[in-house]
């Protein structure tokens, strides 16, 4: 695209016709996608005349460029309004101008003309939003922690836990050890606490130590059998299948129980997946 726009300005071309030969349309196709006529389109490349303030940002969005790229001297035209919008997120990485590539893709693939780099450059943006949010979360989970729980133990414990799982959940799963360990010396009744610390026990191998704290979560007491639940998944994955699937039928049992019918179901359903599984 960039060697093609330089080869028509040595042709001593103006912007709008830079733009229009780089997208390899004719005035024709031009006039006909604004209903203008030919000699309009041909005004506006000789500078002759301008579109006027309702037209520019149409003939923008059909060129792939911004209003303002007209009156630059080193504009490049882009594919679409999309990849636009695309490099003006690079360039700031703010959350509001995810949102506005974001919508231009979607009118893309509503349309059905996204091509390989449009998806590329929705995959990619995804990705940079994921590091902002990353990044975010995790600042805002050490700014609680720094500030302390003298002033709502509760949210403080909370966010204790949200931030041992997310800290597995970005690969970095000794530091979310480490992170649950400490944090059940502060608060060594918080049964969430042990839930997530089971669980990230359970990744690191460490089977034992994640059963103990199931255990221990169990013992201070969780709302839905939680540890009842983390057990029996711990335990398909170290293959004592058996095992799970009493566990399955136990917390049935007790959900049925106590009126939980829709949860006891799926309790049900997993256990007959491993008697399925065993035969």
């Amino acid at each position: 695209m960039t060697i093609q726009i330089l080869r028509y300005r040595s042709q001593n071309k103006t912007l709008p016709s830079l733009f229009r030969l780089s997208k390899n349309y004719t005035q024709e196709q031009v006039a006909n996608n604004l209903n203008v006529n030919v000699q309009t389109v041909s005004r506006w490349e000789c500078g002759t005349t301008l579109p006027d303030v309702l037209t520019l940002p149409v003939l923008a969005r059909l060129y792939g460029v911004t209003v303002d790229d007209f009156y630059k001297r080193n504009s490049v035209a882009y594919n679409n309004y999309a990849q636009r919008l695309t490099a003006v997120y690079e360039k700031t990485r703010k959350p509001e101008d995810f949102i506005h590539c974001l919508l231009e893709y979607k009118k893309l693939m509503h349309g059905g003309v996204l091509s390989v780099e449009d998806k590329w450059n929705y995959a990619i943006i995804h990705q940079w939003m994921f590091e902002y949010c990353k990044n975010t979360a995790m600042e805002w989970y050490d700014t609680i922690l720094k500030e302390g729980s003298d002033f709502d133990e509760n949210s403080f414990y909370r966010a204790c836990a949200c931030r041992i799982s997310f800290l597995f959940a970005v690969g970095k799963g000794e530091e979310a050890y480490e992170c649950f360990l400490k944090a059940v010396e502060k608060f060594p009744d918080a049964w969430e606490l042990y839930i997530h610390g089971g669980e990230v026990c359970g990744k690191l191998e460490k089977y034992d130590e994640a059963i103990q704290y199931f255990d221990r979560a169990g013992a201070i007491g969780t709302p839905f059998y939680d540890e009842l639940y983390c057990k029996a998944m711990l335990y398909e994955k170290i293959g004592r299948d058996r095992d799970a699937y009493k566990l399955y039928q136990e917390i049935a049992e007790k959900l049925r129980k106590n009126g939980f019918d829709v949860e006891a179901d799926m309790a049900e359903e997993s256990a007959k997946r491993l008697d399925m599984k065993k035969k």
